[in-house]
């Protein structure tokens, strides 16, 4: 094999590598200006009710969020976990705003919603929890009711 190349290098018929994988030593201009932002206005327009949608969405993650770090066992209680969970305003601002949000993806973080609601609340809700303010049946029908545009 190595007899080959070095004939085929010896006679002209091998490529230039340096042009075929570039010079190792070449650094590439950087660009001469960063490339454009997004345009916020093309945008297409939200449906009647997507903000109003998107917010309970915001509403159902942060809720997951503070439900699964008070159960986790961590010894955290629900105004420790407040402070660390990412709050509804913020998901808004990052998700809703960009039209990252759909229908479907509430629906799918309201079936998240219920099984952490359902490990831990007690079928029936609890006057003494107030995360768990309503029974099981009635928070998942709620939440799925504001995943509606």
């Amino acid at each position: 094999m190595f007899v080959v190349l070095t004939v085929l290098a010896g006679t002209g018929v091998a490529c230039d590598w340096t042009q075929v994988l570039g010079d190792p030593d070449v650094v590439p201009p950087p660009p001469s200006s960063p490339p454009p932002a997004p345009d916020a206005a093309a945008l297409p327009d939200a449906p009647a009710g997507y903000d109003q949608m998107c917010r309970h969405y915001c509403d159902a993650l942060e809720e997951t969020d503070l439900l699964a770090c008070v159960s986790s066992g961590s010894g955290r209680d629900a105004s420790t976990c407040k402070a660390t969970v990412p709050s509804a305003d913020t998901c808004f601002e990052l998700r809703c705003t960009t039209r990252r949000v759909d229908a479907s993806l509430c629906l799918t973080q309201c079936d998240a919603l219920a099984r952490t609601y359902d490990a831990h609340c007690p079928p029936t809700g609890s006057a003494s929890d107030a995360l768990c303010p309503t029974s099981q049946a009635a928070h998942d029908q709620a939440c799925r009711a504001g995943c509606a545009l």
